[in-house]
């Protein structure tokens, strides 16, 4: 049995019964109140994170700090892992995520999911559902919040063509506010739909903003244009010594 294999079973058992009983224990406190609920959801994501870091050798580095919001803005991040989920609510800390309606299902998380306001995405609904995401982001935003969407809709795979849905131009056109891109290279060490965990250095870049004001089709133009490459880049920077196959 390979240490790989130890070193990311040991790092499963962790994460997971870790959030599940701190979430379940901690019901009646975050349900009373919302400050409680972003407590356990950091404290999830910092035990996580610790966990990557000390068993699997998964290191993090944060690029382009001073392109993080310190407003409202809208977030377009590339999704390849479940990583960015969890790391973008400490490095944004109320940041409102649109994900899948099917995730509030799952109780109690969809349950602590809802508590610190993310918003669903009803991907069944068609154009009703989408003018409801649009009206509760633009109220989010106007709480002074940053509405985080992963552009592709779903995990993607390092490397695989890019696949951008026209939602992300609808809520940058409606929202009105600055669209800050963000790369990773998530997928190398924490691979979608698999059990492995790969030691290296993982990084997330935060890129220069777009200005409010473009069309959608220049929107869409430039987005891919912004993270697609600085993606590319950061697959190809990881050096081999860094990811333990």
């Amino acid at each position: 049995m390979s240490m790989l294999f130890l070193r990311s079973l040991l790092s499963n058992t962790l994460i997971y019964p870790i959030g599940f009983i701190l979430v379940t224990l901690s019901v009646p406190f975050w349900v009373w109140r919302r400050s409680w609920a972003l407590w356990v959801t950091h404290s999830w994501g910092r035990a996580t994170l610790g966990i990557l870091r000390h068993v699997s050798g998964i290191e993090l580095e944060v690029r382009g700090r001073e392109h993080m919001p310190r407003a409202a803005a809208l977030i377009a991040c590339k999704h390849q892992s479940s990583w960015e989920t969890v790391a973008m609510f400490l490095l944004i800390p109320n940041v409102a995520m649109i994900v899948r309606q099917t995730f509030f299902y799952f109780t109690p998380v969809g349950w602590l999911a809802w508590r610190i306001g993310m918003l669903r995405l009803n991907r069944t609904g068609h154009a009703k559902a989408l003018r409801q995401l649009m009206r509760d982001s633009r109220a989010e935003v106007r709480r002074g919040r940053c509405v985080c969407i992963f552009p592709e809709g779903t995990r993607r795979p390092p490397g695989a063509p890019a696949i951008y849905h026209s939602g992300v131009a609808g809520l940058y056109r409606h929202l009105d506010v600055p669209c800050v891109p963000v790369a990773l290279n998530s997928g190398l060490f924490w691979p979608r739909r698999q059990f492995l965990r790969y030691s290296g250095r993982l990084v997330m870049e935060f890129l220069p903003p777009i200005a409010p004001g473009l069309s959608r089709a220049a929107f869409m133009r430039e987005l891919e244009a912004r993270i697609e490459p600085a993606s590319a880049r950061l697959l190809k920077n990881a050096r081999r010594g860094e990811i333990s196959r």
